[in-house]
């Protein structure tokens, strides 16, 4: 009854009028439309798994942490692989092979050389492809290691010693030399190969294999434009006076140059294939040792053609191998007197910034002959440290703010103590930065690795994650 279940202050009516009699609610007869809601739903949800795999094929590359506009909501990246070509799987047991490129292969490389938690991926049947949803979020800016030549990678005993030593100190990087103007692996490359430039003195594959077994970030020096084999075997990638059509010389080749592209695509596309950390492009820039006038370019006109370059290199890594990372190595007298030293070299890494995930100024002591660069009686703490701590800091007051994080500098390991390679890692420290990759061409890092074991002591917070 509806008087029992209701308080008695609702069914208070007026004098004289009675409470409406409830009806009886009819019962529903059966409703076959209702079985077929499961069905549809099943169709809704297939219906938008195959509108998602089409819609995501079709995005435009996904640029990644340097790009500066605001991601979209949703966004995918995604791996092309080249069905001609050969990539390295590495097993459970840390050894590489060849086989054919497949997206069940690709995946297992980035399951096996990443986890499984950092991605999403989606197949599409025929394609060949895998739409990468989440990158892994590797920081560049606070690596530490060393620099190992090709003839030092060479040596397996040296080597081995090395990949155990770094981790050991405190460090968790790898610097290998793989192109010197000679290519020092096993390149894929038909121009390489038809030039004579390939000189295979170690197994790319084997080397990045033991050091990550190691833990070790493992970062490519890629020399780009000091190439006399391909200058003096494609002479039409010198440097040439555009208004005379005289060649500079057979040591460099022209950024801008279709072939210089073309040849470094190819050496580059078999880095990300092997599953290189990073990328290091070194003598990223014009020479120096020839009159400008002889070279015939405008301070933009270098920039632009050093800027095409660096779009290839961001190109091929977006497309094949989104988490490599891509860097330059700069001049560090740049942080201190820019424009001068930038009509030169057009090297001008605050235009390059948004394409790259690291900056490497070259900040050795070293190279500031002039004794004008630090004055005892004025300038704060010894000379090592004044020299890279002032190189750091002009590149950040340089650099916006967005994009201050990708400093990563290079520092001098030859010719110096133990105690001045402290003073500049307490420079690359205080002048706001974290990581940093020692420099001695014969690889003889005897003073260096006690002084980054001492540098665990007073590593900031900020720069432990």
């Amino acid at each position: 009854m509806i008087e029992e279940t209701l308080p008695p202050s609702v069914l208070m009516l007026p004098q004289g009028m009675t409470f409406p009699q409830l009806a009886a609610p009819a019962r529903r007869s059966f409703d076959p439309y209702w079985i077929l809601l499961p069905f549809l739903a099943l169709f809704a949800f297939f219906a938008g798994e195959f509108a998602l795999a089409r819609s995501a094929d079709s995005f435009p590359q996904v640029v990644r942490p340097h790009q500066t506009s605001a991601p979209t909501a949703k966004t995918f990246r995604r791996v092309v692989p080249t069905p001609t070509r050969t990539i390295p799987v590495k097993t459970g047991s840390g050894s590489s092979s060849s086989s054919s490129v497949t997206p069940q292969n690709i995946h297992q490389e980035i399951l096996n050389n990443h986890g499984k938690g950092f991605l999403k991926t989606l197949r599409k049947q025929g394609t060949g492809r895998i739409l990468i949803d989440t990158a892994p979020q590797v920081r560049a800016d606070n690596k530490t290691g060393m620099y190992l030549g090709a003839g030092s990678v060479a040596q397996e005993e040296f080597l081995r010693k090395t990949v155990d030593a770094i981790p050991a100190e405190g460090g968790d990087a790898m610097v290998i030399e793989v192109k010197g103007g000679d290519i020092y692996f096993d390149s894929t490359s038909e121009m390489a190969k038809k030039f004579g430039s390939i000189h295979k003195i170690f197994d790319l594959p084997a080397v990045l294999a033991a050091a990550h077994a190691k833990g070790l970030y493992v970062i490519a020096r890629f020399v780009a434009l000091k190439d006399t084999p391909l200058a003096d075997a494609d002479p039409s990638t010198q440097i040439r006076n555009p208004a005379t059509g005289v060649s500079v010389g057979d040591v460099w080749v022209d950024p801008g140059q279709p072939d210089t592209i073309a040849y470094n695509r190819e050496i580059i596309d078999d880095l990300l294939r092997a599953g290189i950390d990073e990328i290091n492009l070194d003598y990223i820039r014009y020479p120096t040792e020839y009159a400008q006038s002889s070279i015939g370019l405008t301070t933009d006109e270098k920039e632009a053609r050093l800027e095409s370059f660096i779009r290839m290199a961001r190109k091929e890594v977006d497309t094949l191998r989104p988490q490599t990372k891509l860097g330059i190595s700069t001049y560090a007298i740049l942080g201190w007197d820019f424009q001068i030293n930038d009509n030169a070299l057009g090297q001008n890494f605050i235009r390059f910034a948004p394409l790259l995930d690291v900056i490497s100024p070259m900040a050795y002591p070293s190279s500031f002959t002039d004794p004008s660069y630090y004055d005892p009686a004025k300038n704060e703490g010894s000379r090592a440290y004044h020299l890279v701590y002032r190189t750091l800091s002009g590149y950040k007051n340089l650099l916006p703010p967005s994009q201050v994080s990708k400093i990563r500098p290079w520092l001098q390991a030859y010719y110096m103590t133990p105690q001045e390679i402290t003073d500049e890692i307490h420079a690359v420290y205080d002048a706001g930065m974290c990581g940093f990759t020692f420099w001695n061409a014969n690889s003889n890092f005897t003073s260096a690795y006690p002084a980054m074991s001492n540098a665990r002591s007073f590593r900031p917070d900020r720069c432990k994650n």
